[in-house]
């Protein structure tokens, strides 16, 4: 690679001072401009009656009030576009898992005699209907059966329990001989 040439870099240099020059003197001629509008303000101010300037910071106040509502109205209404935005790819993106899901489904899925559905064919749909069962009550009798065994158990339960707790007085009792059995006549 060749090395820059004296010439090439004078030229750029005097370009670069001619762009510097220029600017400056754009810069220098806005500063004027600036400071000339600013002096014919001040001089439209002082000229102006206290209730006036007073009822232009009143309308500056309400047109700033203004500007912030429009522009927080403005990011809301983006924020919702981007929320909006976001739900909407979601929903695309679903949909097509969806669409790969259901045609990965059908691929695998067999069809009857090796023959793809047709779209004009009828399908037989089965139809899911609930088997009907009937019910048979009990007749009156069964239920007075019913009643009267549940009465027995709780009975029965209630008489081992008293026989648990305080013991069966029947057992408690001596066996007396008689006279006819054989351990009288052993004793």
């Amino acid at each position: 690679m060749e090395a820059p040439s004296d010439d090439y870099i004078s030229d750029s240099s005097e370009k670069c001072s001619r762009n510097i020059k220029s600017q400056m003197n754009n810069s220098a001629d806005a500063r004027v401009e600036i400071d000339q509008l600013f002096r014919n303000a001040r001089n439209l101010i002082r000229g102006m009656p206290l209730a006036h300037l007073k009822s232009i910071r009143e309308g500056m106040n309400d047109f700033l009030t203004y500007v912030d509502a429009k522009e927080k109205q403005r990011h809301e209404e983006q924020k919702i576009k981007a929320e909006d935005e976001k739900l909407a790819t979601y929903r695309r993106k679903r949909w097509r898992v969806q669409q790969a899901r259901l045609a990965a489904e059908d691929e695998v899925q067999p069809h009857p005699d090796g023959v793809t559905s047709d779209s004009d064919a009828e399908e037989v749909e089965s139809v899911w209907k609930p088997s009907e069962r009937k019910i048979k009550p009990y007749p009156p009798s069964m239920r007075a059966e019913r009643l009267a065994k549940a009465d027995f158990r709780a009975e029965c339960k209630e008489d081992d329990y008293l026989d648990a707790t305080y013991g069966d007085p029947e057992d408690q009792l001596k066996e007396v001989p008689s006279e006819g059995s054989d351990e009288a006549s052993e004793g």
